[in-house]
């Protein structure tokens, strides 16, 4: 009985009392540095100059926003908003539900469960990285979300920073460095003139063939005795319906399995979307929990200045090394590099991925880091590069899971791309070739290898041919 008596004495006695608008303390109580009474819940509110209770008057101290405000309430602070917050829904579904400098995330770790609207990262806090969708921060618009974890650490949240200046690149810890001149694209390089290209020596043409459309040239710009056609022989790779929500398609980026890496075919991969109830594919991946893998090729790897194995490459690094325009890589929907970290990747060894080496996933991914992005593309939708060599005969096999237009999910498992070289090779010279006619002239043959041949001036090439085999037909 004693103890209660005592705490109701402490409650008549130990708050402040209001006098005429001012806080009056009883004696003794303990007050702060701005003469707030600390045992009665009072604060100081720098924007207001008040002593404030938090969960009872508005303070602009404590959040940024309305949307701020009451997410904040919402995961249980006890403060109070402004009035005009009530007319605020954080609920939403898609980015355009929110404010401007906000954006739509979900809030459990069901993917197509409930989302809120929360702020986008200004300069200098944390985006990015492999995190719970729960988590998951992106950058204001104009800044962009740069690794500062060096190389090693691919995955871990990044830092929203400003772009950097034209002819400067970003380094792998958030730095910008200026690119050497030699490497700048060229509208962005040092006025001084380059140095004239050395003419090219070319050889005496060796055969006498007469070409109406004039020789190919090398890649030194001489001539070759081989005669330009009128019409370059066409090679498309056909593409074969299905009764699927996707079907793969495959798209030759050399031409006839020339033009690009000697002896290689660049291949690109995209999805055809079939299922008009589609919305968008989120992400590529493997799962060894149903023994669905994702099998991806050994394939041909441009290490240089700025390449990546997810996104493509950008134009202004093609303009700089031609050959990177053959590099192989994965994606969804990206080509130009992924500037803004749009996509991300887990799980999956690329380091090791290399001509010899192929890639079998079980448990990791490509994916977008808004799974709500819409990235189809008049109904298709690019997943990857890969250069491989024109002998060899592949597979690629991927997963891929996405949203439909009802906001669920739909998943197809083991697409398969098939990769055969569409080259056409009719001046191949058969091993057991003894003598052979290449149109114009006839040749010793060696294991397959031309040696001597006549000198014939022709006025129109034929069909080449084996005139003697060894065997002596």
């Amino acid at each position: 009985m004693f103890r209660y008596l005592f705490q109701s004495v402490f409650l008549i006695n130990g708050f402040s009392q209001e006098i005429g608008g001012d806080i009056m303390p009883p004696i003794g109580a303990q007050m702060d540095s701005h003469n707030c009474l600390i045992g009665a819940g009072y604060t100081w509110c720098e924007s207001s100059q008040n002593c404030i209770r938090q969960w009872i008057t508005p303070c602009e101290d404590h959040f940024t926003d309305c949307t701020d405000c009451l997410n904040l309430q919402r995961n249980g602070e006890n403060i109070a908003c402004p009035q005009e917050c009530e007319l605020i829904n954080l609920d939403c579904n898609t980015d355009k539900d929110c404010e401007a400098n906000h954006f739509c995330r979900v809030s459990s770790l069901d993917i197509d469960g409930p989302k809120l609207c929360v702020p986008y990262s200004t300069e200098g806090e944390s985006c990015g990285g492999y995190t719970l969708p729960t988590n998951q921060m992106r950058c204001s618009q104009g800044l962009e979300c740069a690794n500062t974890m060096g190389p090693m650490i691919t995955d871990a949240p990044g830092n929203c920073m400003r772009p950097c200046k034209l002819g400067f690149t970003r380094d792998d810890y958030g730095g910008c460095n200026q690119l050497d001149a030699t490497l700048m694209p060229p509208e962005i390089r040092p006025t001084d003139p380059l140095p004239p290209a050395p003419t090219p020596i070319c050889p005496d043409v060796m055969c006498m063939m007469y070409c109406e459309n004039d020789f190919q040239k090398d890649a030194n710009g001489c001539d070759m005795c081989v005669c330009n056609e009128i019409h370059n022989p066409e090679c498309p790779i056909p593409y074969s319906d299905c009764n699927e929500k996707v079907c793969p398609k495959v798209t030759e980026i050399t031409h006839c399995s020339m033009g690009g890496i000697p002896d290689y075919t660049t291949y690109q991969l995209s999805l055809i979307i079939k299922d008009k109830d589609i919305e968008n594919i989120y992400a590529l991946f493997g799962s060894n929990v149903d023994g669905h893998l994702m099998n991806i090729p050994g394939a041909d790897q441009i290490k240089d200045l700025g390449t990546s194995n997810i996104g493509g490459i950008s134009d202004n690094l093609i303009a700089i090394n031609p050959d990177l325009e053959y590099d192989s890589w994965l994606t969804v929907g990206i080509t130009d590099g992924n500037p803004n970290n749009r996509l991300a990747t887990i799980g999956i060894d690329f380091e090791s991925w290399a001509i010899d080496s192929p890639l079998s996933i079980g448990d990791g991914a490509v994916f977008l880091m808004d799974p709500n992005e819409v990235t189809l593309n008049d109904g298709e939708l690019i997943v990857g590069q890969l250069t491989i060599p024109s002998s060899r005969y592949e597979e690629a096999v991927i997963n891929v899971q996405g949203k439909l237009k009802d906001g669920s999910s739909w998943i197809q498992y083991e697409i398969i791309f098939t990769l055969n070289s569409p080259i056409i090779d009719t001046n191949s010279v058969p091993n057991d070739c003894e003598v052979w006619f290449d149109g114009c002239n006839t040749c010793q043959v060696n294991n397959g290898i031309l040696g001597s041949c006549t000198r014939m001036m022709c006025f129109r090439e034929e069909t080449p041919s084996c005139v003697r085999y060894l065997t002596g037909h």
